[in-house]
C-alpha cells in the first residue's frame, strides 16, 4: 500500500500476514513517489517486487525477498511517467511492460545475472493506458486499453498475437472511426527473408471499443504466411550421379544415386521416380518411390544391373524425378 500523495516524495509499504492475529502489520517501509503500480514476480525461486514511481525523474524500483525481509536491488528501472505495469513469463524469460500518460508502452527484459531490467522495445501507440498481458501455450498476448475517442467518433484499438518466430512485426494501435466513415484501413507489415520456413500464423485482435460503438461478430481474424523459401526443399540428383557409367558382370551388380534436398527440410517428402530409355530392361527396379524424412537432406537410390547372355552394345537409360508428395518441395533439376 502506498501514502503517496501527488509528486510529493513518500513511503508505500510491505505488509506481512500473521496467522495468529489474522491481520497484516507492516513489514518494511518502503520509499517511493507517486506510485501507479506494483507488480509481483518469481524468477530461479526468487520473489521480486517493482513499485513503479509516478513522478518524472524518479526511476522505479526492484525489491527482492531475502533472509525474511524485500531488500531494495541496486538496479532501477528507467520509467517515464508510467500510468500502469504488468509482468508476465514467456518460457524462461521474463518482461515488463509499462504504459505511461501518453498511452505509449515499454517493454522491459529481465536480466537474471544482473537481477535489472533492461529496456527491450518501446511503441508510441498512443492507447496503452491500461496492460494486461495474457500467456496461453506460446503464445502472448497485450491487451492495450485506452480511454480516448471523442463524441461524434468511436475508436477501437488492435494489437496482433503469435507464437515465436514468426514473420511480421508486432504492434497494437488506436483505429479513429470519424463521424460518417465506415472504414479504416490498417496494415501488419510481414518481414522477407531468405529462410526456408512452413506455415506461420499471428491473429489481429480488436480491444477497447470507445465512443458508444458495439463489438460485431468478428473480433479477431488470422493471417497465414504462407510457405515460403523451399520449405519443404528442392530435390534433386548430386552432380557425382548426374552420369554414370556401368559395365555389365557376370553377376548381378548395383549402383547407388545420390539426391540432394537444398533449402528446407521440413515435414517428410516422398519423391516419384521412374526409368526409361532402350536399356531399362537391364535394370531393376524401373519405378519407385524415395521418402525424405523430416530434417533429412540426403537420400540413395539403389539400382541392381541384371546380368544376361546377349551380346549388346552401349546402351542408356534414364532416370527421372517426376513429383514430389506434398505439394511444396520442387523437383529440382537432373535425370
Amino acid at each position: 500500500r502506498s501514502s503517496d500523495l501527488g509528486n510529493s516524495l513518500g513511503e508505500s509499504e510491505i505488509l506481512r500476514w500473521d496467522l495468529i492475529t489474522e491481520s497484516f502489520s507492516v513489514l518494511r517501509k518502503v520509499p517511493t513517489s507517486d506510485v501507479r503500480d506494483v507488480c509481483y514476480f518469481t524468477q530461479g525461486g526468487d520473489h521480486y517486487v517493482v513499485f513503479v514511481n509516478g513522478r518524472h525523474g524518479v526511476n522505479s524500483s526492484v525489491y527482492k525477498w531475502n533472509n525474511l525481509n524485500f531488500d531494495l536491488l541496486n538496479g532501477s528501472i528507467p520509467t517515464q511517467s508510467p500510468r500502469s505495469a504488468k509482468t508476465w513469463s514467456s518460457g524462461n524469460d521474463l518482461f515488463l511492460a509499462v504504459g505511461d500518460d501518453d498511452g505509449d508502452v515499454e517493454i522491459f527484459f529481465w536480466n537474471a545475472t544482473l537481477e535489472t531490467f533492461g529496456s527491450q522495445s518501446s511503441s508510441a501507440t498512443g492507447i496503452a493506458n491500461r496492460i494486461l498481458p495474457i500467456t496461453v501455450g506460446a503464445n502472448v498476448y497485450l491487451a492495450l486499453g485506452s480511454s480516448s475517442a471523442t463524441l461524434g467518433e468511436s475508436g477501437v484499438g488492435y494489437f496482433t498475437r503469435t507464437g515465436p518466430d514468426t514473420d511480421y512485426v508486432s504492434r497494437s494501435e488506436e483505429l479513429i472511426f470519424e463521424e460518417g466513415v465506415d472504414s479504416v484501413d490498417f496494415y501488419v507489415e510481414i518481414e522477407d527473408d531468405d529462410m526456408p520456413e512452413i506455415d506461420e500464423k499471428f491473429v489481429v485482435i480488436l480491444n477497447n471499443l470507445a465512443g458508444g460503438a458495439r463489438f460485431g461478430a468478428v473480433r479477431e481474424k488470422t493471417v497465414e504466411i504462407l510457405t515460403n523459401d523451399d520449405a519443404h526443399g528442392l530435390i534433386g540428383f548430386t552432380d557425382s550421379s548426374l552420369s554414370r557409367v556401368v559395365t555389365e558382370m557376370k553377376s548381378n551388380s548395383k549402383i547407388t544415386l545420390n539426391l540432394q534436398r537444398a533449402g528446407g527440410t521440413f515435414g517428410e517428402v516422398k519423391v516419384n521416380w521412374k526409368a526409361s530409355g532402350v536399356a531399362i530392361s537391364d535394370i531393376s527396379p524401373q519405378a519407385g518411390v524415395i521418402t525424405f524424412a523430416d530434417g533429412i537432406a540426403n537420400e540413395t537410390l539403389d539400382l541392381d544391373i541384371l546380368t544376361d547372355d546377349i551380346p549388346e552394345i552401349a546402351e542408356m537409360f534414364t532416370i527421372t524425378l517426376t513429383d514430389v508428395v506434398p505439394p511444396g518441395g520442387v523437383t529440382g533439376s537432373g535425370s
